[in-house]
């Protein structure tokens, strides 16, 4: 743990070529001055050259959603320098870079105490939650306020003026009599002054950068090809590892026989892990075809476990459960149970969710390489800091003898805050000191071995009472909680608000007027593997609730938009967001027959979206998606282009959920394997999609997750209006509509 200085938020230096580096919430000394004609790394977010070009280091992962180009946005604007001149680079994993969002609401500046707690006792460096703005609106924001009030202090300093008469414009420093100097021209004379703990702010009427489209600053380097994923290392002298993990759940390794293995072509050497067999070779085709052939030919063997679990087992147990078991009050208003007993009309339904795999692009892998008692990893991370930790444990050295370089993530979701692939690559190193050591899983692996959104069944009774208006809502749901190594380390942390049954309450639970409400979570624990999947609990939270909200408007026989509409009153945010998504897709307006519109709404990580599905029947009895209208409230719009990106995306994400994604199990084994049997949207079934950004209705709030959750509920409701099919069990291709 570095020893905290006095100074408990800014942190400067320089270096010897003149380069200006400044940190928000470093919490260490100030670096010394550095020496040579090389700028030094020194702990730090923005450094200026005597060029003129501006680097900055963002802590958050870019992982496809933009972060790089916001977070640097929000230095840029902040130093007042052209955007043209801004590159950005991964900060290293270090504790002045813990995601501070996750402790604290990002609304309003955290005190000195909090700061400290999160960095120091916690150092949580995690790409996730849809916190990285939300984060950086402070940190970002501070580390550029402070080098350019630094700036303009040095400059006010050398031309003998008051600092009310130096402004900025673009990078240059401007005083009152003529004076004008670029940034590079006075980096050495900023570099002695002491930043301020609370730098001024730039008014949001002074912006020229946030709030404009802006483009990615990661988009050239990967059209290209030029950017760095974590299957694109390639080290000098590296060899190359497959694995086969244990196919069923509870079995084990019963045999291997590495020196039949090491006959294979190219292999280099077979290695036992606690639950999988690896192989090292020169490439990883020969790595590979040796797992294969060692398998077929019997030099591999795993044991099934006696009491294997299958799909109709465990949804059999949800069901069992919400019969039997109390479990958790997430929320109660009112005596529900009496006011439905007592009802002129009621709603009954129930709904079915399945496992999800995160199914990412990019299919795991990770480098390692462990030399003279120093460990290397590369690997695209959402946790680098966890990754550090497990990958060190499992190669028996120190956590201040391992480096983490993080490269591009081929997406997250989720999936890549775990850290079981770099704790492999890690002790497959150990095997062979001194060389890189490459493991990719194959598509297969991952998608038999992921950490999967947990399944769930819930059980909702409405009622209405003699004007058809709603006065009782009860839910129960059962699921199992998550279980994944991340969010067991995360759970011993001693502050935060991270998922726990909060999370899942929060996401079943509807935001509407009820006078009489009882909602609650029975835990039902299973031994699949289960982890934190894009929005979470929220994926299938929004689906239960705004396909009951649907059943029940339609029992009331009011328009299911003005049904929600006046259940709103007291979530004015919530009905803007409902009107503009309803407007822009023209709700009310006369269809085609065999055309129908659903509609749903739900808040999220801060921000409140609303989405509107347009569907057409087939003759088949399938119907196609058309055209998909969506309304977010997400805050102040840091990067309008983003905003709509990541909309698209997350909404593309869960149509194929929506449609298509099901992890079913037989013997213990998941059935799934590949794209084939576990499909993606694809293009000729892309449908339109708008998005339309509110005007802020609330703080800053998250964008990567938020798209995701409304979709499933709005096509199903908009299947129904075409159709009269009510679809309470996801995925709709069981139904045999898609």
């Amino acid at each position: 743990m570095p020893q905290v200085s006095r100074r408990a938020f800014l942190i400067t230096g320089t270096a010897a070529s003149g380069a200006l580096l400044v940190g928000a919430g470093a919490f260490l000394p100030r670096p010394a001055r550095a020496q040579g004609d090389t700028p030094q790394r020194l702990n730090g977010w923005i450094e200026i050259a005597p060029s003129g070009a501006i680097t900055v280091r963002v802590a958050r992962v870019e992982m496809g959603q933009g972060t790089y180009t916001s977070l640097a946005m929000l230095a840029a604007e902040e130093l007042d320098v052209p955007w043209a001149n801004v590159r950005v680079v991964p900060a290293p994993v270090a504790s002045e870079h813990a995601n501070l969002g996750m402790f604290y609401r990002p609304d309003g500046m955290p005190g000195p105490w909090m700061r400290t707690a999160a960095r120091t006792l916690v150092g949580f460096q995690m790409t996730g939650g849809s916190m990285s703005v939300r984060d950086g609106w402070i940190t970002m924001r501070l580390a550029g306020a402070a080098a350019r009030q630094m700036l303009m202090q040095a400059a006010a300093k050398q031309w003998g003026i008051p600092l009310e008469q130096v402004s900025t414009a673009e990078g240059v420093l401007v005083g009152r009599g003529g004076h004008r100097a670029h940034y590079a021209e006075l980096l050495g004379a900023a570099a002695l002054i002491e930043p301020s703990d609370n730098p001024p702010f730039r008014s949001p009427d002074q912006y020229r950068l946030v709030g404009k489209r802006t483009p990615r600053v990661d988009t050239a380097a990967k059209v290209r090809g030029a950017a760095t994923f974590g299957i694109d290392v390639r080290l000098p002298n590296m060899v190359h590892a497959a694995i086969r993990h244990v196919p069923s759940i509870g079995g084990t390794v019963a045999k291997v026989d590495a020196a039949a293995l090491a006959k294979q072509p190219g292999v280099i050497k077979a290695v036992a892990l606690p639950n999988a067999v690896a192989i090292i070779a020169d490439t990883h085709w020969h790595a590979r075809s040796a797992l294969e052939v060692g398998e077929m030919l019997g030099h591999i063997r795993f044991t099934t476990p006696g009491a294997a679990i299958d799909s109709g087992a465990i949804d059999a147990m949800l069901v069992r459960a919400l019969e039997t078991e109390e479990g958790v009050n997430v929320e109660k208003a009112g005596d529900a149970a009496r006011a439905i007993a007592s009802a002129a009309r009621t709603v009954t339904a129930e709904y079915h969710v399945p496992f999800l795999a995160h199914a990412t692009m990019e299919p795991m892998n990770a480098t390692a390489r462990l030399q003279d008692g120093r460990l290397e990893v590369w690997v695209g991370s959402q946790a680098p800091d966890f990754v550090r930790d497990a990958a060190a444990k499992a190669a028996g050295v120190s956590e201040r003898r391992t480096t983490v370089h993080t490269t591009f993530l081929g997406g997250g979701f989720g999936r890549r805050v775990e850290t079981d692939v770099a704790a492999e690559a890690a002790a497959l190193a150990k095997e062979l000191p001194g060389r890189a050591v490459q493991l990719l899983w194959t598509r297969e692996e991952d998608m038999q071995h992921d950490w999967y959104r947990p399944a769930a069944v819930a059980r909702l009774h409405g009622a209405l009472d003699a004007q058809r208006r709603l006065v009782a809502w009860q839910a129960r749901i059962a699921s199992p909680p998550v279980t994944g190594p991340f969010f067991k380390r995360m759970m011993g942390i001693p502050l935060g608000n991270f998922p726990d049954r909060g999370e899942v309450g929060e996401a079943i639970t509807p935001r509407y007027r009820i006078a009489n409400l009882s909602v609650a979570w029975i835990p039902t624990p299973t031994t699949v593997p289960t982890g934190f999947w894009r929005s979470v609990s929220n994926s299938y939270g929004a689906f239960l609730v705004e396909s009951f909200i649907d059943e029940l408007a339609r029992e009331a026989g009011v328009d299911p938009y003005l049904f929600r509409r006046g259940l709103l009153d007291d979530h004015p945010r919530h009905r803007a967001v409902l009107d503009l998504a309803a407007e822009e897709a023209g709700w009310g307006s006369a269809l085609e027959p065999g055309r129908g519109r659903g509609i749903a709404i739900h808040e999220c990580f801060g921000s409140v979206v609303a989405q509107v599905a347009e569907v057409q029947a087939r003759a088949d009895g399938t119907v196609r998606i058309e055209r998909i209208v969506a309304a977010v409230d997400c805050g102040l719009a840091v990067n309008p282009a983003g905003i709509a990106q990541q909309m698209e995306g997350a909404i593309v994400y869960g149509l194929s959920a929506a449609l298509y994604g099901s992890i079913t199990l037989s013997g213990g084994a998941v059935e799934q394997s590949n794209f084939h049997d576990y499909e993606m949207l694809r293009m000729p079934a892309m449908p339109r999609i708008e998005t339309h950004i509110a005007p802020p209705g609330g703080p800053l709030g998250g964008i990567g997750e938020v798209g995701t959750p409304p979709v499933a509920p709005a096509v199903a409701n908009a299947i129904f209006s075409a159709t009269g099919k009510r679809l309470r069990t996801l995925p709709l291709r069981l139904a045999g509509v898609v």
